[in-house]
């Protein structure tokens, strides 16, 4: 009897250490995905996370008191690892196909997108008239129902809005699409003034919202994290971040 409890010792110790591997599986320290698209989410000089949304992230965990992680990944990869149960929260503009996998929490601002074009270009700033001509985007971010509707424009993927601006300087590219907030940052980093460029709102009330994997394991944080979302609204911390401030090209009437 002794021989035979001593036998089954190993399968206790090995079961014991699952057990303990699934615990800490389950209460893994919460992780926020960054999609890395300057000026949102970056690698600073230390190679440490940067941008804005970076801000907004640690600000919000500061406020509901949670040790959070942050990794900065390129923007398919944010949606996958989400996705995959890999991370639990990000900063994204609304995606009904995020909710297969992903629940929002809450708002955190509204942009307006924009088509951009050259100050002395006569190009009319609407997608139909750019039917034929480049266009660039930046791969994997999502500008609404009517650019994914179109099939007319020739859309060029780019990596970040610095570089379309030059390419719409030297007439690479007849237009680009982008946010507000986007713009604004991009012309201050490439020192091009607003003014260059003039803008047509293709999108108004652009919402970016902060979502929560739906099988996340820190699911329990949530009340804390909605929480200190609507007090950082209420103290317009958000207003502070995203919207103050913002220098824009003149804008064609219609």
């Amino acid at each position: 009897m002794v021989l035979s409890r001593l036998s089954m010792l190993p399968l206790l110790l090995v079961t014991c250490l699952a057990m303990a591997d699934t615990r800490e599986n389950d209460t893994r320290r919460p992780v926020f995905l960054i999609a890395e698209v300057w000026p949102w989410g970056y690698f600073d000089e230390n190679q440490q996370p940067a941008g804005l949304i970076h801000q907004f992230a640690t600000r919000l965990a500061s406020r509901a008191d949670i040790d959070m992680q942050y990794r900065v990944l390129p923007p398919q990869r944010v949606l996958a690892d989400l996705e995959r149960n890999e991370g639990d929260f990000t900063m994204l503009f609304q995606n009904p196909d995020l909710h297969r996998y992903a629940q929002p929490i809450g708002l955190i601002q509204v942009s307006d997108i924009l088509l951009i074009a050259r100050r002395d270009s006569a190009q009319q700033l609407t997608l139909e008239a750019l039917a034929g001509k480049p266009l660039g985007y930046i791969a994997g971010t999502n500008y609404g129902e009517a650019f994914h509707a179109d099939r007319g424009t020739v859309k060029i993927p780019i990596t970040g809005l610095t570089q379309a601006i030059r390419m719409l300087q030297l007439g690479r590219l007849e237009a680009m699409i982008t946010s507000d907030i986007l713009l604004h940052h991009s012309l201050k980093e490439a020192e091009v003034p607003p003014h260059a460029f003039r803008a047509r709102l293709l999108t108004q009330g652009h919402e970016a919202i902060l979502y929560m994997a739906s099988d996340s394991p820190n699911a329990h944080q949530l009340p804390a994290v909605s929480a200190a979302l609507e007090a950082m609204h209420e103290h317009g911390e958000l207003a502070d971040l995203f919207r103050n401030s913002l220098d824009l090209p003149p804008m064609d009437k219609d």
